[in-house]
């Protein structure tokens, strides 16, 4: 068991204990200190596209940089012209994400269904705080307006649907992956009680909570352990300072622009809802993050591939 796994568990386990005093606090409350964990965290896990994307390649950083910001304006405009579509299209795109980086380091052979695993192990974990949440999701989308489009995704039915098919999708081939011998016993062991714990969250838990718990715990810091290993695969002494360096430039940019963009709401400025805000600064992180963490997770398993066949 790693330690993302067993720091999940222990603060899962701590929740669990502390819950029942979490109803003294209000909804507002708990939705900003969760906003905030998720920026803390959900920014600087991306805050290093360049780096990664530039060492190995041949493509100028002005390019990089415009196929960049193109990709957040892109993603900014189809939000504001078409909602619906930006958010199926964006938990998608987050589902596949999720998955590939929590088994790209897990299976121990390429195969050709990895990226279905991925995807639906990722819907698998969105669905679960989504489905056990229905009720209050469909009440938020009702009571502000710019989330009007979104209430014709909130059926229970579909989403019900959904989420029982990505599970058994996702467990059919976790039993695959360990047939193969792609997936160790242990390895499979708790990828299945994780899988089983997290749903257990969505249902003991509101949406914010729990999701918040998820993406901080088990995505970013996963993240942030390959990255680092990545950057300081042999040092013997932590290198958390430089690590830390290499995060901060565009984690301060991008808190700036999140600043920017709810101080423009404050003030009446930007004519847009904080959740909706949110949900558009998210996805316009994740949208060219995506892309770069895809090519990063290529470019180190080619190089295990190599040093294992040497």
């Amino acid at each position: 068991m790693t330690k993302v796994h067993f720091s999940f568990i222990f603060i899962f386990l701590l929740l669990l204990a502390a819950y029942p005093l979490l109803g003294q606090v209000s909804d507002m409350t708990q939705a900003v200190v969760a906003m905030g964990i998720v920026l803390f965290f959900g920014v600087p896990h991306g805050a290093i596209d360049n780096i990664l994307f530039l060492e190995k390649s041949s493509m100028s950083p002005v390019r990089f940089y415009a196929y960049y910001l193109g990709a957040i304006v892109l993603n900014v405009v189809c939000w504001l012209l078409f909602p619906a579509f930006s958010l199926c299209l964006f938990l998608a795109i987050s589902s596949y994400h999720f998955g590939q980086s929590q088994f790209v380091e897990s299976l121990k052979a390429p195969w050709r269904l990895a990226n279905v695993l991925y995807f639906f192990w990722g819907m698998a974990v969105i669905l679960s705080f989504v489905y056990f949440n229905t009720a209050a999701l469909k009440e938020l989308t009702l009571s502000i307006p710019d989330l009007h489009a979104f209430e014709v995704l909130i059926n229970q039915a579909w989403i019900m649907g959904l989420f029982v098919g990505s599970i058994l999708v996702c467990l059919a081939l976790l039993l695959r992956a360990l047939a193969k011998g792609i997936l160790s016993t242990n390895a499979f062991a708790i990828e299945f009680y994780l899988l089983a714990l997290i749903c257990l969250l969505a249902y003991l838990t509101n949406f914010i909570i729990g999701f918040t718990l998820f993406f901080t715990i088990i995505h970013s810091f996963k993240v942030f352990q390959s990255e680092y290993n990545h950057f300081y695969p042999n040092s013997e002494r932590l290198q958390l300072v430089p690590f830390l360096l290499k995060l901060l430039p565009l984690s301060l940019i991008s808190f700036v622009g999140a600043g920017l963009l709810f101080g423009m709401i404050h003030l009446g400025i930007a004519p847009l809802s904080y959740p909706f805000a949110i949900l558009l600064s998210i996805s316009s992180i994740t949208l060219p993050h995506v892309f770069v963490m895809e090519r990063f997770y290529a470019n180190a398993q080619n190089i295990e591939q190599v040093s294992g066949n040497a």
